[in-house]
């Protein structure tokens, strides 16, 4: 019977010359989540809104949140949803935080996939709308990353606005431009109002809030009223 923590099973071979060969295999049991809200890693079918600025895409769980992720990486289009936006209705749970600490060498239940991806100009996804937390967090964000250039809630943004939202206990790992909120900046973006408690690892131009800016065209990237508390680590 398996405990909760790390289970080892031995596993005995033995060939037809009854030579006998040991393998050892490490089974994680984790307790169940005692938190309702924590997402399921489900993906939702459709966002509630019109995504206006009057009547904007509401988010109010993690599978609503998985969709917006859906939407930009799948897009037919490069550049997604520029003019639309996004609202937050209530806090999110990513993963259960009990087991936060270990997630260094052990991973959490869900993976978040990143919103977009940039691996050149012609193989991108990059979201250009506006994200407004309205004062919501997202707790346990769990990335790891490392076969695509920018990494982090958003993998890649251009003059987009993300506002009013935090992350606490989260957890980025990424290669080439990691930032907690977004691993690439192109042609400028808005960050207000937004704090970042967590790790980000990456190897090279890495960020709280953003890895790296570049861009076709050099507008400004803006973060303001904004904090980060870090803990740094070299992938």
């Amino acid at each position: 019977q398996l405990v909760e923590g790390n289970n080892t099973i031995v596993i005995k071979v033995i060939a037809e010359t009854e030579e006998t060969q040991e393998y050892k295999l490490v089974v994680v049991r984790r307790q169940a989540s005692t938190n309702p809200n924590v997402w399921n890693g489900s993906v939702a079918d459709n966002f509630v809104g019109e995504g206006t600025e009057e009547e904007p895409y509401l988010i109010s769980n993690g599978s609503e949140l998985a969709l917006l992720a859906d939407r930009v990486n799948n897009n037919s289009t490069d550049y997604v949803f520029e003019g639309k936006f996004f609202k937050l209705t209530s806090d999110i749970y990513l993963n259960d935080l009990e087991d936060y600490e270990t997630w260094e060498t052990v991973e959490p239940a869900n993976k978040w996939e990143p919103i977009g991806y940039y691996t050149d100009w012609q193989n991108c996804k990059v979201f250009m709308g506006t994200l407004d937390g309205d004062g919501h967090t997202i707790y346990g964000m769990y990335v790891n990353r490392t076969d695509k250039t920018g990494t982090g809630f958003f993998g890649s943004i251009a003059k987009a606005t993300i506002k009013n939202l935090s992350f606490e206990k989260s957890y980025v790992k990424g290669a080439v431009a990691t930032g907690g909120i977004a691993g690439l900046v192109a042609d400028g973006a808005t960050i207000e109002n937004c704090n970042y408690n967590g790790k980000v690892i990456g190897s090279g131009q890495v960020g709280g809030f953003v890895g790296q800016y570049n861009g076709k065209n050099a507008l400004s990237l803006t973060i303001k009223n904004s904090s980060s508390k870090l803990r740094f680590g070299n992938n």
